[in-house]
């Protein structure tokens, strides 16, 4: 099962001197805060939070149903964050592909399949992810 850290990681990596700024953040002090903060010359500041659940194996199930759900003080931070006119991100890293989906979409999120998701993603690669594709998904960030 891939980890969020390892995520981060292959995601701060892949895009170093793209980003002025990518900065993991920890708050207990403001629950449901995402766990990356970035700043793209040109774009501005935006959130993401990185996710990386195992894909379940039934196309019909819920892909954060019962696989490290994404919590309510996230989903409505995200919601927030939006309606103040803000851009927030998911970054989906499962065991077979990465994905960016809007923030937008966090009240129904939990509910998703993985084909949902794949539907409402601004950014979509099968792993193994290539060298060329980091700078696509930089791009969603646009969006």
């Amino acid at each position: 099962m891939p980890s969020e850290k390892t995520a981060h990681d292959r995601f701060r990596n892949n895009l170093a001197g793209r980003f002025n700024r990518i900065n993991r953040v920890e708050n207990p002090i403001t629950p449901g805060m995402p766990d990356t903060n970035c700043c793209f010359q040109g774009i501005g500041e935006f959130w993401v939070e990185i996710k990386a659940p195992t894909e379940p194996k039934r196309p019909a199930t819920t892909l954060f149903g019962s696989n490290h759900d994404v919590s309510r003080q996230q989903i409505n931070w995200h919601l927030h964050q939006w309606q103040c006119g803000g851009r927030s991100y998911f970054l989906i890293d499962t065991d077979q592909r990465v994905l960016v989906v809007s923030g937008s979409v966090a009240e129904r999120i939990n509910s998703m399949t993985v084909a949902e998701l794949v539907e409402v993603s601004l950014f979509c690669e099968p792993k193994p992810m290539r060298k060329e594709k980091w700078t696509t998904l930089k791009n969603s960030f646009r969006s």
